[in-house]
């Protein structure tokens, strides 16, 4: 089980408590905010660890194109809990977008080590080492 996957479901368990200690709408979109945000963040994981294996040169790209995908999930759903109307009876839409954001917040250090931990161990090593004495 990868480090990611551990926090994501650490994050769940306490998410569930908050959420059941909050209780009615606003738990309920305590919890189907985190459930959403754990999801979309891993679909951009997915996205990213799959550009930067295709093309190592695109991660600073990969990593914007995350970001923007979390940020346009966040607004759409949120709008769509508070705006939907069977959706606003049983949730509360600032309690999603703080369950959404936090889910994603917790998603994200983690998930950048491991892609970071990925990237560097398929980089291939160059011919040549800094300060590396070079025969004449």
């Amino acid at each position: 089980m990868t480090l990611t996957s551990i926090t994501t479901l650490l994050g769940l368990a306490v998410s569930c408590a908050v959420a059941w200690s909050l209780g009615g709408r606003v738990g309920t979109g305590a919890i189907a905010g985190y459930l959403a945000g754990a999801f979309v963040a891993g679909l951009a994981l997915l996205v990213q660890r799959r550009l930067i294996v295709a093309r190592p040169e695109l991660l600073a790209a990969s990593v914007l194109a995350s970001f923007l995908i979390k940020a346009f999930a966040m607004l759409t759903l949120t709008l769509v809990v508070r705006y939907v109307a069977p959706l606003a009876e049983i949730a509360d839409a600032p309690a999603f977008l703080f369950g959404f954001a936090g889910a994603t917040l917790l998603v994200l250090a983690p998930a950048t080590l491991e892609t970071l931990r990925t990237f560097d161990s398929r980089r291939k090593p160059s011919g040549a080492t800094v300060g590396e004495a070079r025969p004449s």
